[in-house]
């Protein structure tokens, strides 16, 4: 299983810290593919978590998709 992050499409936004984050609260393995990011696990939940408190705006596509939005500019990653 593979739990997958996209939409984060602000190239200002650097995606592989963001993707070090998730990785890291998630004990997880992972890759970034392009602006998608990929962790290893079913992570929905926690992954979406941290996301909204880091200032995203996060949405379920899927059972293993989720779709993140910039929600201000003064984002950690």
């Amino acid at each position: 299983m593979v739990t997958m992050v996209e939409g984060i499409e602000d190239s200002a936004i650097d995606i592989g810290k963001l993707a070090k984050l998730l990785k890291s609260a998630c004990a997880s393995g992972g890759t970034v593919k392009g602006r998608t990011i990929e962790l290893q696990g079913d992570h929905k939940k926690r992954v979406a978590k941290v996301l909204e408190q880091n200032g995203y705006q996060v949405e379920a596509v899927s059972y293993t998709h989720l779709r993140a939005h910039e929600t201000r500019h003064d984002l950690v990653c």
